[in-house]
């Protein structure tokens, strides 16, 4: 067996949550788990401690907002691929979250297997949003008025029916904007 490819720090305030999480990367032998943290105080003494990789971060935590540690870990530590594993619905928190520096946001609805695939494409440099966050973040882009430039770039053909603008296909390279 291969040695572990990527570090990871684990942030919840539920420990069963980082149960099931250390649980499924047990199995997932390209990660290695180097701490579990409950909230900003611990995860930024852990991430002192260790730069990680990767960082699963919840944005509920009773210290503070979960929007405001990303963005600081995120000024502070740039490299850190940070993935977002919330109860916070994403239509809400999920664009904020993108638009702070996390580089994917999953809701807590969604099993392990996909947080597993999730952090697979998050460590691999790419970025993970839902199909439902993607319509949302096309929608907003087709019906945006201000001609400015998009705080992130997207490049994945998606497909489907989109609830606001009832279009079918939307090649989002059309929304695609340097990062800036």
């Amino acid at each position: 067996m291969l040695p572990p490819c990527f570090t990871l720090i684990a942030e919840d305030d539920h420990p069963v949550v980082l149960s099931g999480i250390r649980l499924a990367l047990r199995g997932a032998g390209e990660f290695a788990l180097i701490a579990e943290t409950h909230d900003g105080a611990t995860t930024l003494a852990a991430i002192e401690q260790e730069v990680p990789d990767l960082l699963i971060l919840d944005l509920w935590m009773g210290d503070g907002d979960g929007i405001a540690l990303l963005r600081r870990i995120h000024d502070s530590w740039p490299a850190i691929r940070v993935l977002v594993y919330s109860m916070n619905d994403e239509q809400s928190y999920g664009i904020r979250a993108l638009r702070a520096g996390a580089a994917g946001y999953l809701m807590k609805t969604h099993g392990l297997d996909e947080l597993l695939k999730a952090l697979k494409i998050v460590a691999a440099g790419g970025r993970y949003i839902s199909a439902s966050l993607s319509s949302e973040l096309i929608c907003n882009g087709l019906q945006s008025k201000s001609g400015g430039p998009k705080p992130f770039a997207l490049t994945v053909l998606v497909t489907g029916s989109c609830r606001c603008c009832g279009s079918s296909a939307w090649d989002t390279r059309l929304l695609s904007s340097p990062k800036g």
